[in-house]
């Protein structure tokens, strides 16, 4: 594919765009040293060229004042394209209005980063006086006497004390670990103090936790955060240097402003005559006659496209005399004295093509680890007790040793205390059931319970083992290489492959030349170029003369594949049908005979496909796009359906079950991460339901010339919501779209939708399948807490779709939402980043388990164990087969039990939080390596401070637990009176002596063999300090491993 460099005489980079500009305007005007100009009459689209000239000759930082919430916004987005982090931007319009994120902003400016600011008339005074008028207060952390005096004065800067910091403006104290964030700094900092004095300062990241870099106390300055004040009283605050303060005015014509400082001296007014020029779509007479008049040495023509479109521009003659820039602005306007004609391309064609922008980093914390903490008096499952409710962590004494377990409450109220060593068996109670059933210790059942569960987990791994085996038995058919028929399909591609791309098709075609029936995963998000793989596939089936099926779930999105489809391969005589509740019965009949008689065709189609009786003779490729929406009755009637066909299904959020089949290596999965270029992140914000909101985001995304999509899941509420928006909105045009439209209503309305014609579109979750509207960069999911994760992610992926910055609002109601709910939320907030649609998924997996594996006969058995026990069984049914059919057993290995007289826990004075604690109880429980428990040694210091004796001998014994592993050891018992490893009765005795042995003799330890009880061996050691004995035993069986 043809592809033209950013840098040549006719393309101009970003850089000497803007050297254009400061040269011309400064050739233009003679400006006075020492004053701020006054400028009138600029387009809107001036502005950003205009701002960074100013902060780039006067060296000065701005704040600039704009009433229009939808201009403000747009040229925070134009500011940022050009130069990334060069600006803030404060959303509310009023002092009461500021949250803790303008705060932050405010801050952040203060603190010198960011060139611009921008805000409301509203609030203006009152930051710009708070930045320039008070007395700065800052102090160094070398400066700092002690710890009261330091918290005192975070009190006193008004930084809230909290249980974790993860925002700014908040602190918290452990012991000798104080962590704080302040406003307008980038990371929070952690303090560990050895008794009152600083003894280290370090930086941490918000989601994790962790140390991020080591400060030097002398380099570390604390600056209190600016304090906002509606009555501009003295308040503390940084002195801010060399700062400008402009007001952005309307002219009353549409896209021309004026910009005036507020402060005197200034120089001006300067005219700069800015010409608007909306649009010369099915108008190219204006244009070509404003390109006469332009079109001469003295103007600076620049057209405005993406990338994506340079050899477009550069095959058509009638944009030679423009220089390009790849800045995706829609913006179209000249000016007389600055002798600029600066046109869109989007203002000239009808363009559905992606464009490329420069992207705007969003830096968001991520979540924390993905080990779950049980819910509190939520459902967990014991392997050997049952399903009980998790009830906090307990403290029992047994023998004057205090131990930490986990509380369990059961039915009839009974409750157990289940020692952590134990903790490993305990697990999430993962069900699509609605109630709990608790267990009752009273009766076997659960015992009973669990064996039929068993039973069924062997028949359900043999059903398994004959489907998959018998797949992996059938020839398929091995398509032929790749000839020159395809390099024409490849060069008919607009865009350049993705580095992710180009691997799943190596890995499609390597799949279709094997004599194996292929079953493959493609999963991507939306817009990553899924449908592309699918067509380079269903080509290559066609050209050796097989057939294709291609499934959607929906009728929308089934025509819009079949469009896709016909407009690549159609040009190549590749005939491309359709079959749907759209299709004619004419038409139908002609697909149904084409399939009969083996015409090589591509079939595109809803489900309606499965419920016809049709005899293939040339099947080759079933595709099965947005695989999540089908069900399980209809996937394994597929699998039955082309049992010798390939299968290529793709989805940006696979539900579970195929997560889970992916995952175990039953399905081939292939993953595209990487996103087109210019993608940006699109903004995710959690929102209480408010008719002003909805009307100021609605205008300022119709502002920019985008489309609305607004989700409600109620079918019978949508008319009321429909007449209130009218009523609000009444310059707005808005549709409606859900599944009880007739086939010619949803039709008419989606290309209305697509034409333009309609600027919001009210519907149910039915755009969720793949729609693609590109100039819809605005979604509303209202009542977003009835969702699951993967309709979410689905449903957000329906905007940002180009280069427009795009916005995701999550809708709630005003009353407050369950756990579960608000856990879905917050993994779609985290997971903003382009390509994380399998992050999700698997969080999916994780909180709802993969559901019906091979059929509803097990849903029995997971509503009954929970998924996670079930999985297990199924594992271990998995490892018997798997040692029978080797004729070996694989050994298994088992942690030995260590018994400790004195207290071996994490003390509740030194993790004060349950879940904190029980976090890295599970840490320690799923180690498996003695790196893993050094790990968690090192994060609990680096977040808690000096270890106790309790948790060094907590995280010492399960050292010896990890390196005692092959040794046959039973237990080892460690008292005031010596230690002694105990050997499982009848293991070879000598041999596990003679290795431990040569360890003990180097550190001259004195020792004896010992018969203990039940004819049990041991090796005993005369040591009488609980430490060294802990750490002599640990020793020694890593010695010895390392020996071996």
């Amino acid at each position: 594919m043809f592809s033209v460099p950013r840098e040549t005489s006719r393309f101009l980079s970003t850089a000497k765009l803007l050297k254009l500009f400061e040269s011309t305007l400064e050739g233009a005007f003679s400006f006075q040293s020492g004053s701020v100009p006054f400028f009138t009459n600029i387009h809107s689209s001036l502005l950003p060229f205009l701002l960074l000239w100013f902060s780039r000759l006067k060296s000065v930082r701005s704040i600039v004042s704009i009433n229009n919430f939808t201009l403000r916004q747009k040229l925070f987005e134009a500011l940022s394209k050009i130069e990334p982090d060069s600006c803030y931007n404060i959303s509310r319009s009023s002092y009461e209005g500021l949250t803790s994120a303008d705060h932050h902003a405010i801050n952040s400016f203060a603190r010198g980063r960011g060139s611009f600011l921008l805000v409301s008339p509203g609030v203006v005074n009152s930051v710009a006086t708070a930045m320039k008028n008070n007395v700065e207060d800052s102090v160094f952390l070398s400066s700092i006497k002690n710890r009261s005096e330091f918290i005192g004065l975070l009190d006193s800067w008004g930084l809230d004390c909290v249980r974790r910091v993860d925002s700014p403006g908040t602190y918290a104290v452990r012991g000798s670990i104080v962590d704080f964030f302040l406003m307008g700094y980038l990371m929070p900092i952690r303090l560990e103090f050895y008794g009152e004095k600083i003894e280290s300062a370090r930086s941490f990241n918000v989601g994790t936790q962790k140390m991020v870099e080591v400060l030097e106390l002398v380099d570390v300055k604390l600056v209190p955060p600016v304090k906002i004040s509606k009555t501009l009283d003295k308040v503390m605050g940084v002195k801010v240097k060399s700062l400008s303060v402009f007001s952005l005015e309307s002219t009353g014509v549409t896209n021309i402003f004026d910009l005036s400082p507020v402060v005197q001296p200034f120089c001006g007014p300067f005219d700069l005559a800015c010409v608007d020029h909306p649009s010369f779509i099915g108008n190219r007479f204006v244009l070509k006659q404003l390109l006469g008049k332009y079109s001469n040495p003295l103007f600076s023509c620049v057209l405005f496209c993406s990338d994506v479109h340079n050899s477009t521009v550069k095959k058509d003659p009638f944009f030679n005399p423009f220089l390009v820039s790849n800045l995706p602005f829609n913006i179209s306007f000249s000016s007389s004295v600055l002798k600029f004609f600066w046109v869109s391309l989007y203002s000239v064609y009808e363009i559905q093509e992606r464009p490329v922008s420069v992207s705007i980093p969003i830096k968001r914390a991520k979540p924390p680890s993905s080990l779950s903490v049980f819910p509190w008096k939520g459902p967990v499952v014991h392997e050997n007790l049952g399903v009980g409710l998790y009830m906090g962590l307990s403290a029992v004494s047994k023998n004057n040793v205090l131990r930490e377990c986990v509380a369990l409450e059961f039915k009839h109220g009974d409750l157990v205390h289940v020692p952590l060593d134990s903790l490993s068996l305990i697990t999430n109670y993962v069900s699509n059931e609605k109630s709990v059933p608790l267990s009752d210790l009273r009766s076997g059942r659960w015992s009973k319970i669990k064996k039929r569960a068993i039973e069924a987990a062997g028949k359900t791994l043999d059903r398994f083992i004959e489907i998959y085996g018998k797949r992996d038995r059938v020839d398929g058919f091995a398509f032929s290489p790749n000839s020159f028929q395809m390099d024409q399909l490849v060069e008919s591609f607009p865009y350049s492959e993705t580095k992710d791309q180009i691997k799943c098709l190596e890995d499609v075609q390597k799949d279709m030349e094997s004599k194996k029936p292929m079953d493959r995963l493609v999963c991507g998000d939306v817009g990553v170029g899924k449908t592309e793989i699918a067509i380079r596939a269903a080509y290559k089936a066609i050209t050796d003369g097989k057939q294709v099926l291609l499934f959607a779930p929906t009728t929308i999105l089934a025509t819009q594949l079949f469009n896709s489809f016909s407009q690549r391969l159609s040009p190549l005589g590749v005939e491309v049908l359709g079959f749907s509740r759209l299709t004619n019965k004419n038409e139908l009949k002609k697909v149904l005979s084409a399939l009969k008689l083996g015409v090589v065709c591509v079939v595109v189609g809803t489900h309606r496909l499965l419920s016809q009786v049709i005899r293939f003779s040339k099947l080759g490729l079933v595709i099965i796009d947005e695989e999540h929406r089908f069900g399980a009755k209809q996937k394994e009637f597929l699998r039955d359906f082309c049992s010798g066909a390939d299968v290529l299904s793709m989805s940006a959020t696979p539900i579970p079950r195929t997560l889970q089949f992916s995952l175990s290596g039953i399905r081939d999965i292939s993953r595209i991460k990487t996103p087109p270029p210019g993608r940006l992140p699109i903004i995710t914000s959690v929102e209480e339901f408010s008719f002003n909101f909805i009307k100021r985001a609605v205008l300022y995304e119709v502002g920019r010339g985008g489309q609305i999509f607004f989700v409600n899941s109620n079918i019978s509420e949508i008319p009321k919501l429909k007449s209130r928006l009218e009523n609000l909105l009444p310059d707005i045009k808005i549709g409606l779209a859900h599944g009880r439209l007739s086939a010619k209503e949803l039709e008419s309305v989606m290309l209305k939708m697509v034409g333009g014609e309609l600027d919001m579109l009210i519907s149910t979750t039915i755009i969720e399948a793949g729609i693609d509207l590109p100039r819809v960069n605005t979604i509303f999911i209202n009542n977003a807490h009835r969702y699951g994760l993967a309709q979410l992610y689905q449903m957000r992926g329906r905007v940002g779709r180009s280069a427009i910055q795009a916005y995701c609002y999550l809708v709630l109601p005003k009353s407050d939402v369950g756990g579960n709910a608000k856990e879905r939320l917050r993994t779609i907030q985290y997971n903003v980043e382009l390509g994380s649609g399998f992050s999700v998924a698997m969080r999916d997996l994780e909180m709802r388990g993969s559901g019906n594996l091979f059929g509803v006969e097990q849903s029995g058995h997971l509503a009954s164990i929970g998924f996670h026990l079930y999985t297990k069984i199924v594992q271990e049914a998995a490892k018997k087969r798997f040692e029978n059919k080797n004729g070996g057993g694989l050994s298994e290995n088992k942690e030995i039990g260590v018994s400790v007289v004195g207290d071996a826990l994490i003390p509740s004075n030194y993790i004060q939080d349950q879940d904190d604690r029980l976090y890295f109880y599970q840490l320690l429980a799923t180690s498996t390596k003695t790196e893993c428990v050094v790990a968690v040694e090192e994060e609990m210091l680096d977040r808690f401070g000096p270890l106790p004796k309790e948790v060094l001998r907590l995280l010492s014994i399960k050292r010896i637990r990890l390196a005692s592993v092959g040794f046959c050891v039973d237990f080892v018992e460690v008292t005031n009176n010596g230690s002694t490893i105990w050997f499982i009765k009848n293991s070879n005795l000598v041999s596990s002596i003679g290795r431990l042995l040569g360890s003990i003799s180097t550190k001259n330890i004195p020792f004896s063999i010992i018969n203990g009880p039940k004819g049990r061996g041991g090796l005993f050691l005369p040591l009488n300090l609980i430490t060294e004995s802990l750490l002599t035993i640990e020793y020694t069986f890593e010695s010895s491993v390392s020996s071996v």
